[in-house]
């Protein structure tokens, strides 16, 4: 294990299936490494398409905008090193509907194998990003 992980580290979107679950459980054992908190953040269909469709990243850096809540200075344009904004392949309601389909199939099953671990916290996703990141800040730093 890196230095770096020392105080714990953070794993988004891994596992998404109960047997990754099961084989991350069986690696930490190993290694003396337990799962201190799972975080789940619900959002509500509507809004999740909301987000996706207007997310926008930096084709050269990967700076993340929203056409709504992260605008750019100049409509289109990176404020970090002025590359064009695009909208990634996958960000559209049509995609967004495959994967929602693929999460209640394959991924929210893990949301009762975390419960009966003791160790899920949910979070209300539509309360807004600033204070959803305190929220999770707040978890986070207490660990």
């Amino acid at each position: 294990m890196k230095k770096d992980c020392d105080k714990g580290f953070l794993l988004d979107g891994f596992p998404r299936t109960i047997p990754q679950a099961e084989a991350l459980e069986k690696i930490g054992e190993e290694i003396n490494r337990k799962i201190d908190v799972v975080i789940n953040i619900d959002c509500e269909e509507k809004e999740l398409i909301r987000r996706i469709s207007g997310r926008r990243v930096c084709k050269v850096c990967g700076t993340p905008y929203h056409v709504d809540t992260m605008k750019p200075k100049v409509e289109g344009i990176c404020d970090v090193c002025g590359g064009p904004l695009i909208q990634r392949k996958d960000d559209n309601p049509e995609a967004l509907k495959i994967r929602l389909e693929h999460y209640v199939k394959e991924t929210k099953p893990l949301l009762q194998f975390y419960k009966t671990r003791k160790i899920l916290k949910d979070f209300d996703g539509m309360i807004g990003t600033d204070k959803l990141f305190d929220e999770l800040s707040q978890l986070i730093k207490g660990k």
